[in-house]
């Protein structure tokens, strides 16, 4: 039926993944933030392609400031 993408059907095992997170105000309108993402370094798949399966990235840490307007 027409010319539009073709449909694969893929299966990606499920898993339970533990992140981390937290922030503090330092002022009203600014704010520091991180966490840790797949904190116990679980191995999983992210995202399912036609032409395969992509795994997800192991540990992650990440930190941040947010300001406000």
């Amino acid at each position: 039926m027409g010319s539009g993408a073709s449909y694969l059907p893929a299966k990606a095992g499920g898993c339970s993944v533990l992140d981390f997170a937290a922030d503090r105000y330092l002022i009203k309108q600014q704010r520091v933030l991180g966490g840790v993402s797949n904190l116990a370094e679980v191995c999983y798949d992210s995202r399912v392609f036609q032409n395969g399966i992509a795994p997800a990235p192991g540990r992650n840490f990440y930190a941040g400031l947010a300001l406000g307007f």
